[in-house]
């Protein structure tokens, strides 16, 4: 049995922002081992790990699909993809600690990591955590606590790197334009990428909803977007510079 056409294109989507996120990852690591700077380490590890969680993620699709179903490996390959994309949330906050507050980069970076554990030790613990199926597609449903938690844990420390770029580009704005403009640039890159990142976790049911394989594609294609937007501000604004 083929898979339908829109997850076809959701698994391109995907592999294309795998790409575009391995390409920051590989000029971040680059630019760290000539520069030795703590942000862009911290770039290259947001990156890194995007790109990984993405590749788990489209693993975890595959087994949960009607090629070669297996809900066990499924979730295992969820699972794993969710704790890469925690790694990189939390990098991408350390990132933006780093660059406007580094006095309290330390401890902000700790509270951030402490959300982020807590939030994966009760995904993992999820008793009610299954697989429900919709034709040919498999997603895993959570608990109603698991579940509404991401609004309290992800979404908060996706938010913050947006608020503390934006604050920054506005703080810097007259004295250095070029680093304002690349804040702005950065700020919405993660805004992009936050907002599919939060169609990803709502997990609408087609069953309740026809139109939500459309939005899926649609937010998995803002990884694409946020990821162009994260390049363009680190390397083409500081190009110009």
């Amino acid at each position: 049995m083929q898979l339908p056409i829109e997850d076809l294109i959701s698994v391109f989507i995907i592999l294309i922002a795998v790409i575009i996120n391995l390409i920051i990852g590989i000029k971040s690591y680059k630019s760290y081992r000539e520069n030795h700077l703590t942000q862009t380490l911290l770039f290259a590890i947001t990156a890194f790990f995007m790109a990984f969680a993405m590749i788990f993620l489209v693993v975890e699709k595959a087994f949960l699909s009607s090629l070669m179903p297996d809900e066990v490996l499924g979730m295992l390959f969820g699972g794993i993809a969710i704790t890469l994309s925690g790694v990189a949330v939390v990098a991408i906050d350390a990132f933006s600690f780093n660059m406007v507050f580094p006095n309290k980069f330390k401890i902000l970076t700790i509270f951030a990591i402490l959300v982020e554990v807590f939030y994966l030790a009760m995904w993992w613990s999820d008793p009610e955590r299954a697989v429900s199926w919709s034709g040919s597609t498999g997603e895993i449903t959570l608990g109603t606590f698991t579940t509404m938690l991401p609004y309290f844990t992800l979404v908060p420390l996706l938010v913050i790197p947006i608020l503390v770029f934006f604050y920054y580009a506005i703080k810097v704005r007259s004295e250095s334009p070029i680093s304002s403009k690349r804040s702005v640039m950065l700020g919405m890159g993660v805004l992009v990428i936050a907002t599919g990142f939060t169609i990803e976790i709502v997990g609408l049911s087609p069953i309740l909803f026809p139109w939500a394989v459309y939005v899926i594609v649609i937010g998995r294609a803002m990884f694409i977007l946020g990821a162009i937007l994260l390049y363009w501000g680190l390397f083409r604004v500081k190009a110009k510079e």
